[in-house]
């Protein structure tokens, strides 16, 4: 054992007596030293062992110096190194010992090895090779986009015709606001600034009230909209219209342009079909440039219900899905419901022929019944009735079959309903919950002729709306039901205006 630490030590002392330039040992002045001299090597001896050991010189900064024999920890060398564990002598070099080291006869821990001191750098690093720089953001020329344009409501006001120069980084949406005349057009393109596409974009419009009108996406070109082939790029009313740009899943976009026109006179394109609410009496012309918006016969010029029919020769139909359009309201009425939230007032509106004698300006106890009419599917009462919840209506019409009918009359209603047909009652439901196309369906089995469906509609807060239609015993839709709101017998209203405000019974909330 005493063999192999010699030969430890020795390697160690000969590593740090030697230099990069000169790997012989160094000479000192010490008696000590364990760097030998060229004439001669002095070693010292552990008494111990009787071992033979090279003399150390001064180590590298920081080197750690050999670990001696069974003797003591040497003392810190003066450059940092770790003495070798001489038993013996306090001088600073490289194989001097201190008396801290541990007894060949020891059993306890070992020793601990001290550290070196740190050694001053000698070179100061140049980094004048390895200096860098961020270069400044591309900024695309002739940009023009003023930020913070995010949202309609924040939108930057320009004055078409009109280049729009922006660039969008990730989840960023540019918004620019124009004016439109009444029964406008909007031409609108996302490009590059060379004209050419991607980017891949999406450009939404939005109605002066910030609602959206319609959004069209760039797949594979530039996203436009353009009034010659759009219907949502016409017909368009007066005020301010907003244009939003963004990268397709809000992805960055380097540079675009976005050229923006209007104009006044949508009826000047060829025809084409218009969109959802710009045809009210769906003849294909829309509104803007029908002289008859609703179909009457009553041209709009002398009409005091423009879009609501309202002469002896109307004829009122389901639509194309079958759904009833057109009903007379009573209410809002404000009843104690029967039991829970959401359920409907035990009171019933076929008592006392409430709603068979239901007629344009008619009332009951104070409260007037009025036509209301749906452009779509659904009656959305919360925009037309109002009224603080809980609440509820009474709304009845009446329709024809032409032949014995086997069938159901099917309702969805926000939120609770009952349902009547000729003042029997079919059933209802209880729930809170939305209006939902067909959600209950009651089985009716009809005569020939006109017939009275009467559905109470309940609230008890958020949205309130109904849908109703009749399908056959196979589940066809009846479209093109005949409606009336006269009871049995055909339409009978000529342009009536019980309280002379030259608006219409039929499309006159308080008549």
């Amino acid at each position: 054992m005493a063999d192999v630490r010699s030969l430890a030590v020795a390697v160690l002392c000969l590593s740090a007596c030697s230099t990069p330039d000169d790997p012989a040992p160094l000479q000192t002045d010490s008696d000590t030293d364990c760097c030998p001299t060229e004439d001669s090597a002095v070693v010292p001896t552990l008494e111990d062992t009787g071992v033979v050991l090279p003399t150390g010189g001064t180590g590298d900064p920081g080197d750690t110096g050999a670990t001696g024999g069974p003797g003591d920890t040497g003392a810190t060398g003066s450059t940092g190194d770790t003495a070798d564990g001489n038993t013996s002598g306090t001088d600073t070099g490289c194989c001097d010992s201190g008396d801290t080291g541990f007894s060949p006869v020891d059993t306890g821990e070992p020793p601990t090895v001290p550290t070196g001191d740190t050694a001053e750098p000698t070179d100061t690093v140049d980094t004048s090779d390895t200096a860098w720089s961020v270069e400044p953001p591309y900024v695309p020329p002739g940009l023009n986009e003023v930020e913070p344009n995010d949202t309609p409501w924040l939108a930057e006001a320009v004055t078409p015709p009109y280049d729009a120069i922006g660039q969008l980084s990730q989840g960023d949406v540019d918004c620019y606001a124009v004016d439109v005349e009444e029964n406008g057009w909007i031409d609108a393109t996302a490009s590059g600034l060379d004209g050419l596409c991607p980017p891949a974009m999406i450009i939404s419009l939005y109605a002066p009230d910030h609602t959206l009108i319609d959004a069209l996406a760039g797949w594979g070109g530039c996203a436009t909209f353009d009034p010659t082939v759009d219907a949502s790029a016409r017909y368009l009313e007066e005020g301010t219209h907003t244009l939003c740009v963004e990268g397709i899943n809000r992805s960055p976009v380097t540079e675009y342009k976005l050229a923006i026109d209007v104009g006044d006179d949508s009826c000047g394109f060829a025809t084409i079909t218009p969109g959802p609410g710009q045809d009210a009496d769906g003849d294909g012309i829309a509104d803007f440039c029908d002289d008859d918006d609703d179909g009457d016969g009553e041209l709009d010029v002398t009409d005091n219900c423009p879009l609501i029919p309202n002469t002896t020769t109307t004829v009122l139909e389901s639509n194309s899905d079958g759904f009833i359009q057109h009903w007379l309201v009573l209410g809002p009425l404000w009843l104690y419901p029967a039991d829970g939230y959401c359920e409907p007032a035990a009171w019933s509106p076929t008592e006392g022929s409430v709603a068979e004698d239901a007629a344009y300006g008619e009332d009951h106890d104070g409260d007037p019944w009025w036509h209301i009419q749906t452009d779509g599917d659904k009656v959305d009462l919360a925009d037309l009735v109002g009224g603080p919840t809980p609440r509820e209506v009474v709304a009845t019409t009446w329709f024809e079959v032409d032949a014995d009918f086997d069938g159901v009359v099917a309702v969805g209603a926000d939120d609770g309903s009952r349902v009547w047909v000729d003042g029997t009652l079919l059933g209802g439901d209880p729930s809170c919950q939305g209006a939902a196309v067909d959600d209950n369906e009651y089985d009716v089995s009809l005569d020939a002729g006109w017939h009275q469906l009467t559905i109470l509609v309940h609230d008890g807060g958020g949205n309130w709306a109904f849908l109703a239609r009749i399908k056959d015993d196979l589940g066809v839709v009846q479209d093109g039901l005949p409606i009336s709101l006269q009871g049995p017998q055909t339409h009978l209203d000529d342009q009536n205006d019980l309280d002379g405000d030259g608006i219409g019974d039929a499309c006159d909330p308080i008549p």
